[in-house]
Protein backbone atom coordinates (compact mmCIF):
# COMPACT_ATOMS: atom_id res chain seq x y z
CA UNK A 1 0.00 0.00 0.00
CA UNK A 2 1.25 3.26 -1.21
CA UNK A 3 2.37 5.59 1.66
CA UNK A 4 3.32 9.39 2.16
CA UNK A 5 7.33 9.99 4.01
CA UNK A 6 4.96 12.16 6.89
CA UNK A 7 2.93 8.60 7.47
CA UNK A 8 5.94 6.60 7.73
CA UNK A 9 7.37 8.84 9.77
CA UNK A 10 4.38 9.34 12.37
CA UNK A 11 3.80 5.29 12.41
CA UNK A 12 6.83 4.09 13.25
CA UNK A 13 8.66 7.31 15.26
CA UNK A 14 11.02 6.99 12.43
CA UNK A 15 12.32 10.98 12.26
CA UNK A 16 15.84 10.70 13.16
CA UNK A 17 16.37 7.41 11.08
CA UNK A 18 14.67 8.97 8.10
CA UNK A 19 16.46 12.11 8.04
CA UNK A 20 19.66 9.94 8.26
CA UNK A 21 18.48 7.64 5.19
CA UNK A 22 17.46 10.21 3.02
CA UNK A 23 20.65 12.49 3.85
CA UNK A 24 22.95 12.00 0.13
CA UNK A 25 25.93 10.26 0.90
CA UNK A 26 29.47 11.23 -0.57
CA UNK A 27 29.97 7.58 -1.76
CA UNK A 28 26.30 7.74 -3.77
CA UNK A 29 27.96 10.60 -5.91
CA UNK A 30 31.51 7.90 -7.09
CA UNK A 31 31.55 7.02 -10.69
CA UNK A 32 33.70 5.21 -12.79
CA UNK A 33 36.37 6.81 -14.54
CA UNK A 34 39.37 4.00 -15.54
CA UNK A 35 39.22 0.30 -13.86
CA UNK A 36 42.92 -1.65 -14.59
CA UNK A 37 41.68 -4.52 -13.01
CA UNK A 38 40.62 -7.48 -14.71
CA UNK A 39 37.48 -7.60 -13.53
CA UNK A 40 35.99 -5.34 -16.73
CA UNK A 41 32.85 -3.66 -14.84
CA UNK A 42 32.09 -0.10 -15.60
CA UNK A 43 30.52 1.29 -12.07
CA UNK A 44 32.31 1.08 -8.58
CA UNK A 45 30.69 0.71 -5.01
CA UNK A 46 33.19 1.83 -2.38
CA UNK A 47 30.83 -0.33 -0.11
CA UNK A 48 32.56 -3.29 -1.91
CA UNK A 49 36.25 -1.42 -1.50
CA UNK A 50 35.24 0.17 2.42
CA UNK A 51 38.13 -1.26 4.53
CA UNK A 52 41.76 -2.31 3.47
CA UNK A 53 41.38 0.38 0.54
CA UNK A 54 42.33 3.84 -0.01
CA UNK A 55 41.94 6.88 -1.95
CA UNK A 56 44.68 8.77 -3.45
CA UNK A 57 43.98 12.41 -4.36
CA UNK A 58 44.61 13.13 -8.23
CA UNK A 59 43.53 16.22 -10.44
CA UNK A 60 40.61 17.98 -9.16
CA UNK A 61 37.84 15.66 -7.99
CA UNK A 62 39.61 12.68 -9.29
CA UNK A 63 41.20 9.57 -7.01
CA UNK A 64 43.48 6.99 -7.30
CA UNK A 65 41.45 3.23 -5.79
CA UNK A 66 44.40 1.19 -4.34
CA UNK A 67 45.18 -1.33 -1.85
CA UNK A 68 45.91 -0.26 1.71
CA UNK A 69 45.79 -2.33 5.10
CA UNK A 70 44.57 -0.78 7.87
CA UNK A 71 42.85 2.37 6.09
CA UNK A 72 39.64 2.79 4.91
CA UNK A 73 37.50 5.09 2.05
CA UNK A 74 35.25 6.16 3.83
CA UNK A 75 34.14 7.41 7.33
CA UNK A 76 31.35 5.88 9.49
CA UNK A 77 29.16 9.07 7.78
CA UNK A 78 29.94 8.23 4.55
CA UNK A 79 32.07 11.03 4.00
CA UNK A 80 35.43 10.09 1.47
CA UNK A 81 38.29 9.63 3.51
CA UNK A 82 40.68 11.55 0.81
CA UNK A 83 43.79 13.04 3.27
CA UNK A 84 46.91 11.95 1.68
CA UNK A 85 50.52 12.86 2.68
CA UNK A 86 53.24 11.63 0.34
CA UNK A 87 55.31 10.36 2.98
CA UNK A 88 52.83 6.91 2.67
CA UNK A 89 55.28 5.67 -0.27
CA UNK A 90 52.20 5.74 -2.99
CA UNK A 91 54.91 7.48 -5.22
CA UNK A 92 58.15 5.87 -6.88
CA UNK A 93 61.28 7.42 -8.48
CA UNK A 94 61.96 6.06 -11.65
CA UNK A 95 65.85 5.90 -12.69
CA UNK A 96 65.57 8.94 -14.87
CA UNK A 97 64.20 10.99 -11.59
CA UNK A 98 60.87 10.97 -12.10
CA UNK A 99 57.98 10.79 -9.48
CA UNK A 100 55.34 8.35 -10.55
CA UNK A 101 52.45 6.98 -8.91
CA UNK A 102 51.46 3.29 -8.30
CA UNK A 103 49.00 1.83 -10.62
CA UNK A 104 45.57 1.74 -8.90
CA UNK A 105 43.11 -0.35 -9.11
CA UNK A 106 40.61 2.21 -10.13
CA UNK A 107 40.83 5.76 -11.29
CA UNK A 108 37.64 7.27 -9.89
CA UNK A 109 35.49 10.71 -9.81
CA UNK A 110 33.62 12.29 -7.18
CA UNK A 111 30.51 14.17 -8.81
CA UNK A 112 30.94 16.81 -6.18
CA UNK A 113 29.00 19.38 -8.00
CA UNK A 114 25.80 17.05 -7.87
CA UNK A 115 26.29 15.96 -4.30
CA UNK A 116 26.06 19.68 -2.88
CA UNK A 117 23.13 20.00 -5.10
CA UNK A 118 21.56 17.00 -3.51
CA UNK A 119 22.69 18.27 0.01
CA UNK A 120 21.26 21.50 -0.53
CA UNK A 121 17.52 20.34 -1.59
CA UNK A 122 18.25 17.99 1.63
CA UNK A 123 19.15 20.61 3.58
CA UNK A 124 16.26 23.19 1.92
CA UNK A 125 13.45 20.26 2.55
CA UNK A 126 13.91 20.07 6.07
CA UNK A 127 14.44 23.36 6.89
CA UNK A 128 11.07 23.89 5.42
CA UNK A 129 9.98 20.98 7.63
CA UNK A 130 10.52 22.95 10.54
CA UNK A 131 9.84 26.16 10.12
CA UNK A 132 7.07 25.56 7.73
CA UNK A 133 3.71 27.22 8.45
CA UNK A 134 2.12 25.76 11.78
CA UNK A 135 -1.21 25.16 11.06
CA UNK A 136 -0.24 23.08 7.99
CA UNK A 137 2.10 21.18 10.53
CA UNK A 138 -0.62 20.56 12.76
CA UNK A 139 -2.51 19.13 9.85
CA UNK A 140 0.27 17.01 8.45
CA UNK A 141 0.43 15.82 12.14
CA UNK A 142 -2.97 14.92 12.39
CA UNK A 143 -4.00 13.50 9.48
CA UNK A 144 -0.70 12.09 8.20
CA UNK A 145 -0.80 14.45 5.38
CA UNK A 146 -0.86 17.75 4.47
CA UNK A 147 -4.81 17.50 3.90
CA UNK A 148 -4.85 21.20 2.82
CA UNK A 149 -2.58 20.27 -0.09
CA UNK A 150 -5.04 17.32 -0.50
CA UNK A 151 -8.20 19.30 -0.48
CA UNK A 152 -6.86 22.12 -3.41
CA UNK A 153 -5.49 19.71 -5.60
CA UNK A 154 -8.87 18.01 -5.38
CA UNK A 155 -10.63 21.45 -6.28
CA UNK A 156 -8.27 22.21 -9.03
CA UNK A 157 -8.81 18.96 -11.11
CA UNK A 158 -12.66 19.42 -10.52
CA UNK A 159 -12.53 22.63 -11.57
CA UNK A 160 -10.29 21.85 -14.62
CA UNK A 161 -13.05 19.30 -15.57
CA UNK A 162 -15.61 21.71 -15.65
CA UNK A 163 -13.72 24.22 -17.50
CA UNK A 164 -13.42 21.25 -20.13
CA UNK A 165 -16.94 20.55 -20.73
CA UNK A 166 -18.71 23.91 -19.12
CA UNK A 167 -16.39 26.47 -20.67
CA UNK A 168 -16.90 28.32 -16.89
CA UNK A 169 -14.93 28.66 -14.03
CA UNK A 170 -16.76 28.18 -10.41
CA UNK A 171 -15.02 30.16 -8.28
CA UNK A 172 -17.49 29.99 -5.50
CA UNK A 173 -17.67 26.67 -4.58
CA UNK A 174 -20.95 24.13 -5.03
CA UNK A 175 -18.93 21.49 -3.35
CA UNK A 176 -17.33 23.76 -0.29
CA UNK A 177 -18.35 21.68 2.08
CA UNK A 178 -17.04 18.51 0.41
CA UNK A 179 -13.48 20.20 0.20
CA UNK A 180 -13.67 21.41 3.58
CA UNK A 181 -14.56 17.91 4.72
CA UNK A 182 -10.94 16.55 2.67
CA UNK A 183 -9.47 19.35 4.65
CA UNK A 184 -10.30 17.87 7.96
CA UNK A 185 -9.34 14.52 7.03
CA UNK A 186 -12.24 13.03 5.42
CA UNK A 187 -10.11 11.08 2.65
CA UNK A 188 -6.89 9.17 3.75
CA UNK A 189 -3.88 9.56 1.83
CA UNK A 190 -4.36 6.19 -0.43
CA UNK A 191 -7.76 7.63 -1.54
CA UNK A 192 -6.48 10.95 -2.78
CA UNK A 193 -3.87 9.76 -4.81
CA UNK A 194 -6.97 6.85 -5.95
CA UNK A 195 -9.11 10.02 -6.68
CA UNK A 196 -6.50 12.19 -8.26
CA UNK A 197 -5.46 9.09 -10.91
CA UNK A 198 -8.92 9.47 -11.55
CA UNK A 199 -9.77 12.72 -12.25
CA UNK A 200 -6.70 12.49 -14.49
CA UNK A 201 -7.91 9.88 -16.79
CA UNK A 202 -11.28 11.24 -17.30
CA UNK A 203 -9.68 14.80 -17.96
CA UNK A 204 -7.35 13.63 -20.44
CA UNK A 205 -10.37 12.31 -21.90
CA UNK A 206 -12.43 15.66 -22.03
CA UNK A 207 -9.27 17.12 -23.27
CA UNK A 208 -9.82 15.12 -26.42
CA UNK A 209 -13.60 15.72 -26.94
CA UNK A 210 -13.46 20.01 -25.52
CA UNK A 211 -15.24 22.76 -27.70
CA UNK A 212 -12.47 25.63 -25.99
CA UNK A 213 -10.25 26.74 -28.46
CA UNK A 214 -6.58 25.31 -28.48
CA UNK A 215 -4.49 28.35 -28.61
CA UNK A 216 -5.45 32.00 -27.12
CA UNK A 217 -5.95 35.51 -29.17
CA UNK A 218 -3.64 37.50 -27.07
CA UNK A 219 -5.22 40.32 -28.21
CA UNK A 220 -8.63 39.72 -26.18
CA UNK A 221 -6.36 38.42 -23.40
CA UNK A 222 -4.87 41.61 -23.45
CA UNK A 223 -7.85 43.76 -22.99
CA UNK A 224 -9.26 41.37 -20.44
CA UNK A 225 -6.13 42.19 -18.43
CA UNK A 226 -6.51 45.83 -18.49
CA UNK A 227 -9.79 45.57 -17.60
CA UNK A 228 -9.55 43.95 -14.73
CA UNK A 229 -6.52 45.82 -13.54
CA UNK A 230 -8.55 49.33 -14.41
CA UNK A 231 -11.04 48.22 -12.39
CA UNK A 232 -9.09 46.83 -9.43
CA UNK A 233 -7.06 50.46 -9.13
CA UNK A 234 -9.96 52.58 -9.86
CA UNK A 235 -11.22 51.37 -6.63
Amino acid sequence: MVKSLDQLIHKHSLRQSVINICKPRQIDFISMVHNFTDDKKFNVNLNDYRYDYRLIPYDGNLFGLYNANGYSTFSDDYTLNTVYDKSDNFFTISDDGIEHRRLPLFIIKFNKKEYDLASNKYKDYWNWKTNRNKVRAELEDKYLMDSKFAMHLIRLMRMCKEILTEGVVHVKRPDAEELLAIRNGSLTYEQVLQLAAQYEDEMNDLYKKTTLQRSVNPTVAGEILMTVQDMMWSK
